[in-house]
């Protein structure tokens, strides 16, 4: 029997708990763990009826799946790329006891967790300015990411990152078990560069045949991928033979590697802004350690691929 949901509420416990556990928790006795009046099996949030393999209480993540009010870019990107496929508007989500989509044969979580993964891949170099606004941007990511509401700090993980050489990227993404990745980054429309120049593989160009080594299932369902660099979703002078021949941009390739995930990108140059409500403006001028975010005045574009 196959159960299990995004999140939770035990019995007697208000407190939410993710989870996505398809066994019984274990216990010192070595035999699965069993809890309440009737003895019903307990998987640490919700309890289990084994006769109808159904949970006898509802998921509320249906929070996280509920848009935002378009009050800003980043409110009105969220609203784009809504958790679980398409949020409320995914007819499967108002289902609210079941798991993965109701299909766990193809979509899994092994933990229930919400792993977001952040990545400076400039850590430092020839222009300090630059160097230090990616490791910085990273660092506001993370800052925003455990202030959203949903953010569950007792259950969910935030890590941040700098990488100086595509193999070091690689690691990362390949340990899997990724919600949420961003990106940050110099790039193009075909690549995203990787390093300052300085660092153990000097400066690289990550390019869609270099994904070839990277584990195809490292993301969990509804999975997103934020890739910051200039333009990584510009498609340009893109045709029907460009496309044929499989030159399309960075993000693209991202996405048809990495089925199931959506991955949004600019769409031109982006430019380091003090607030997610700041214009752009050429003279603006980072400070080392402060908050900074990035955007492009070419807007973003996102692809998925099932």
């Amino acid at each position: 029997n196959i159960a299990g949901a995004s999140r939770g509420t035990a019995q007697g416990d208000n407190r939410p708990r993710r989870y996505r556990v398809p066994v019984p928790v274990a216990v010192s006795s070595g035999r699965s763990a069993f809890a309440g009046e009737y003895a019903l099996p307990t998987h640490g949030a919700r309890y289990l009826d084994p006769q109808t393999s159904r949970w006898l209480s509802t998921d509320p993540a249906m929070g996280e799946y509920i848009p935002r009010a378009p009050v800003n870019d980043e409110a009105r990107k969220r609203n784009g790329n809504l958790p679980g496929m398409g949020g409320v508007f995914n007819t499967v989500n108002l289902h609210v006891y079941h798991y993965a989509g109701n299909n766990p044969v193809k979509l899994t979580d092994p933990d229930g967790r919400e792993n977001y993964v952040i990545i400076s891949m400039f850590p430092g170099g020839g222009n300090e300015n630059v160097g230090t606004a990616f490791i910085d941007a990273a660092n506001t990511r993370k800052h925003d990411i455990e202030s959203l509401p949903e953010f569950d700090p007792k259950n969910d993980t935030v890590s941040v990152h700098t990488v100086d050489s595509i193999d070091e990227l690689k690691n990362i993404i390949n340990q899997g078990n990724i919600d949420h990745l961003d990106i940050y980054s110099h790039g193009g429309t075909k690549f995203l560069t990787v390093g300052s120049g300085e660092g153990p593989y000097k400066r690289e160009h990550l390019q869609a045949s270099d994904l070839k080594g990277f584990n195809k299932n490292a993301f969990n369902e509804g999975a997103t991928i934020n890739l910051w660099g200039c333009s990584a979703a510009s498609e340009g002078k893109s045709n029907f033979l460009t496309r044929a021949l499989g030159l399309v941009s960075i993000a693209e390739s991202f996405a048809l590697y990495f089925k199931g995930t959506t991955v949004t990108g600019w769409m031109g140059s982006s430019m380091a802004v003090p607030s997610p409500e700041a214009k752009t403006d050429i003279n603006y001028v980072h400070q080392k350690g402060s908050r900074v975010y990035y955007k492009s005045m070419a807007g973003s574009r996102s692809y998925r691929y099932d």
